[in-house]
């Protein structure tokens, strides 16, 4: 509220209207201001656990297609870290499908702050998916970690030898 101080009985220069907020206008808006504030940081830990579900929900699905590609095409078919059209080293970049070094579909995405990586008991940093459509013998995990180590937004997308997977949320990983 715009106040003008109208007292004066002509409109002389001496005595122009002045405008202005009041102390008790600036206080009240401060205070509505920082309650709203207040009201939505709660929800920033919860964007970032979405952002990180749709990314392992986003891996899963390239690894469900590497699948059933490896099967359509009766070859086997790698999944490797995104590379600029090779394969790369880092995973939280993104991954793709290759088929005789022929790129058949590339994922991006951004982690950050965080970091994912891939743990096979074989110690392989590829998944092979064979003309059956289960991985050669490189069962392990994919481990989403965010930056601060004492978070519980840490997730696991565990996979099998059979190529199967489950999604451990707020897993104990060792970031």
């Amino acid at each position: 509220m715009i106040r003008s101080n109208s007292g004066c009985a002509s409109a002389q220069p001496a005595c122009l209207p002045t405008k202005g907020f009041s102390l008790l206008e600036l206080m009240l808006c401060l205070t509505i201001i920082s309650v709203m504030v207040l009201l939505s940081l709660p929800g920033l830990p919860v964007t970032q656990q979405s952002r990180q579900s749709a990314i392992m929900d986003s891996l899963a699905d390239l690894l469900s297609l590497a699948s059933s590609e490896a099967i359509r095409h009766r070859q086997s078919v790698t999944v490797c870290a995104w590379g600029h059209k090779q394969c790369g080293n880092n995973w939280g970049a993104g991954a793709m499908i290759m088929l005789n070094d022929k790129i058949l579909m590339e994922k991006r995405w951004q982690i950050a702050p965080g970091s994912l990586s891939w743990r096979s008991f074989s110690g392989s940093q590829v998944l092979e998916f064979t003309p059956d459509g289960i991985l050669l013998y490189q069962n392990g995990s994919f481990g989403l970690c965010p930056a601060d180590p004492s978070s519980t937004a840490s997730q696991q997308l565990i996979i099998n030898s059979a190529g199967r997977m489950r999604l451990v949320a707020e897993a104990n990983l060792d970031c």
